[in-house]
């Protein structure tokens, strides 16, 4: 009897390490898109968009610094611990592989190519 409780508790634990992971996840995209936002914003000034923010440059600053303190505030409660830092472990080895050779073998997506063609820095 103790150890179905023991095993119902474990998998528990495993659930709430993956809900955080992915809620970890979810914050850094957020704060990712807001800082890609704010440096579309200023570095495409003319660039025609589809939907143009009722709250600009300074709704997407506040949306990111609130997303940051969300990201901390997620290593204050214990039980989210390790959730986190496996989300932290994954993201480090997802750099580790990118930085030497992920990077070269990356396509440009459509955005991107809308971007590169309407920058004045384009050397193609």
């Amino acid at each position: 009897m103790t150890l179905g409780r023991g095993l119902v508790t474990v998998g528990a634990w495993r659930r709430s390490g993956t809900a955080q992971m992915r809620l970890f996840s979810g914050v850094i995209a957020y704060i990712m898109q807001m800082i890609a936002f704010v440096r579309l914003r200023s570095r495409f000034l003319s660039m025609e968009r589809p939907f143009v923010s009722p709250f600009g440059n300074t709704g997407a600053t506040v949306a990111a610094a609130i997303a940051l303190c969300a990201r901390f505030v997620l290593f204050l409660n214990p039980d989210y611990r390790f959730g986190v830092y496996g989300c932290e472990a994954r993201d480090a080895a997802g750099l580790l592989y990118y930085r030497p050779i992920g990077r070269k073998k990356l396509i440009n997506s459509p955005e991107e190519e809308s971007a590169a063609k309407h920058s004045p820095q384009t050397s193609t």
